[in-house]
């Protein structure tokens, strides 16, 4: 938590700042418990994504841009809104934004390509990789965490 607070005291971008202040708030209230003790933001994520059928990891994500598998085999996919994009994008993203998705949208992905969605904590992405899915996109993963958690592990 103290990394966290650390952030956004010192990050990058007030925008960004405000925006992760907003998702805690509003995305993910803090839960309270008869000992007074709030869950943590991994728990609840945790929580979301046991129904999500394939999750990766921000770690993973990283050493694949890294060593630049991201954009040659796999397909990176921010499906935030441009104003969000904006902001901020992982290196080697493409916006594909969640209000009015049609994966019509993305014919120039092959069906069988590896795709890799985020947003900003996971509710977006999730809800696009069902549609993907339900469309004939086989090979889709969902980032755990979305961009907040990315970046409160410092990628």
């Amino acid at each position: 938590m103290l990394m966290y607070m650390q952030f956004l005291r010192e990050g990058p971008c007030r925008h960004l700042r405000t925006g992760i202040i907003a998702l805690v708030l509003i995305g993910f209230p803090p839960a309270i418990s008869a000992g007074g003790s709030g869950e943590t933001l991994e728990n609840r994520l945790d929580r979301f994504y046991q129904d999500v059928p394939q999750v990766i990891e921000p770690a993973e994500v990283n050493q694949m841009i890294l060593n630049g598998t991201i954009p040659d085999d796999v397909y990176l996919l921010d499906v935030r809104s441009g104003e969000e994009w904006t902001v901020s994008h992982l290196p080697e993203a493409e916006l594909i934004p969640f209000d009015g998705f049609d994966p019509s949208g993305i014919d120039h992905i092959p069906h069988d390509a590896r795709i890799i969605l985020y947003c900003a904590v996971g509710r977006r992405s999730s809800a696009v990789g069902e549609m993907l899915r339900d469309a004939g996109y086989a090979d889709v993963w969902d980032m755990y965490g979305g961009i907040l958690l990315w970046a409160e592990r410092g990628y």
